[in-house]
């Protein structure tokens, strides 16, 4: 009976020993079959950043460029995430690309929904459904994009054109060839060549040129005369400074040397040939009024004692309503102001006459007596002349 015991003690033992080893081949079953899981092929366009990060290779940052370059058509694709050649083939053995992930439902198509199962609670009729806005027809599979036009998506299915990048590239816009690309910050020659089969810039439409129209000649305005000219000799102080040129001081040399008989004679004021010139459409020298004619003396009666004659004029007063000639000379010992005196007043230098007069006036001021021989046709024999009577003080 012992015997018998002892056996089923040991077969007992071995029982346990058998389950105990199939326990633990179960196990590594599972945990090799959990490991072969793992190592399968991760796709690319419905993986977690988690689970990209755990294919080798492939950390944070590249899986977050992979996430955002969605979808992919093939692994070539990865370029799109800035991955390069050697990377891709690398990661080959472990990456598929399925189909891309199903979109989520816009907010617009869930709220339509909502709208509609609670109008059917309450027995009301479904709302309409709102019209879709129309959208930009995608470039055909394979076909090179404008880079003019895409939109950020279409440039996002570029290899290695990024969001990032492709706000760059239509803020750059417009491009006149592929070529300038590589104006945009962060694109290198390389990336440019990659991106040449597979994008183009279509030629602008030529704008309609419009005919051109001759402008006609403009002709020289001339300067406008004010609503009334400016009477030299009526004029006030006021008034004349409101001409061109004309400051206080020239007004008050224009007054002083009234009356005028023309225009011309502001030379006497000490203003030169141009600026006279350019006066002339803004003033003018009124014609003065002749003096009336003197009434006759009736005649006394013959029984009255005759009047006294009157006494006659000398014979150096001018005729009535005429003004008194200028002395010809200058006295000995009075001297003019080469820089102030007036033309009427520097003819009366001895040889001088009013073309003289006139050059003395224009080539003001002079620092000395002597520099009025700069004047043309002053020399030495005129001036020995005139030297006594001219002083520049």
């Amino acid at each position: 009976m012992k015997v018998t015991i002892d056996k089923l003690s040991r077969s007992g033992w071995r029982a346990a020993l058998v389950v105990t080893a199939v326990a633990l081949a179960l196990v590594w079953f599972q945990g090799t079959s959990l490991a072969a899981a793992q190592k399968g092929l991760v796709n690319l366009n419905t993986a977690t950043q988690a689970e990209l990060e755990a294919v080798k290779g492939v950390g944070p940052a590249t899986a977050k460029k992979i996430i955002a370059n969605r979808p992919y058509q093939s692994l070539d694709d990865l370029k799109k995430a800035g991955l390069s050649a050697k990377q891709i083939d690398s990661l080959k053995s472990s990456l598929t690309v399925g189909g891309a992930a199903a979109p989520a439902p816009p907010a617009a198509a869930k709220e339509e929904k909502k709208s509609a199962k609670e109008a059917k609670k309450k027995g009301e009729p479904a709302p309409a459904a709102k019209a879709k806005e129309p959208q930009a027809a995608a470039p055909a599979a394979g076909a090179p994009i404008d880079l003019n036009t895409a939109d950020q998506k279409a440039l996002e299915g570029l290899p290695g054109v990024g969001p990032a990048m492709s706000k760059k590239i239509i803020a750059a816009r417009p491009f006149k060839t592929v070529d300038d690309l590589s104006k945009v910050k962060g694109m290198s020659k390389a990336k440019v060549e990659a991106l040449r089969d597979k994008v183009i810039v279509a030629p602008a439409p030529a704008p309609a040129v419009a005919p051109v129209k001759e402008k006609p000649a403009k002709a020289k305005a001339a300067p406008a005369a004010p609503a009334q000219a400016v009477d030299l000799n009526t004029a006030s102080e006021k008034d004349l400074e409101t001409l061109k040129g004309i400051g206080p001081a020239y007004a008050k040399k224009i007054i002083a040397a009234r009356p005028y008989k023309s225009v011309d004679e502001l030379s006497k004021a000490g203003l030169s040939a141009k600026k006279i010139e350019e006066l002339k459409p803004f003033v003018t020298v009124a014609p003065t009024a002749k003096a009336p004619a003197p009434v006759q003396a009736e005649k006394a009666p013959a029984a009255a004692p005759a009047a006294a004659p009157a006494a006659a004029p000398p014979a150096s007063a001018p005729p009535a309503g005429k003004p008194a000639p200028a002395a010809k000379k200058l006295q000995p010992g009075e001297k003019l102001n080469l820089n102030t005196a007036s033309k009427e007043d520097l003819e009366k230098l001895l040889d001088i006459g009013p073309v003289k007069a006139q050059a003395i006036i224009d080539g003001r001021p002079y620092q000395k007596i002597e520099d009025v021989m700069k004047v043309k046709g002053i020399k030495g024999g005129v001036f020995d002349h005139i030297k006594d009577h001219i002083t520049v003080d």
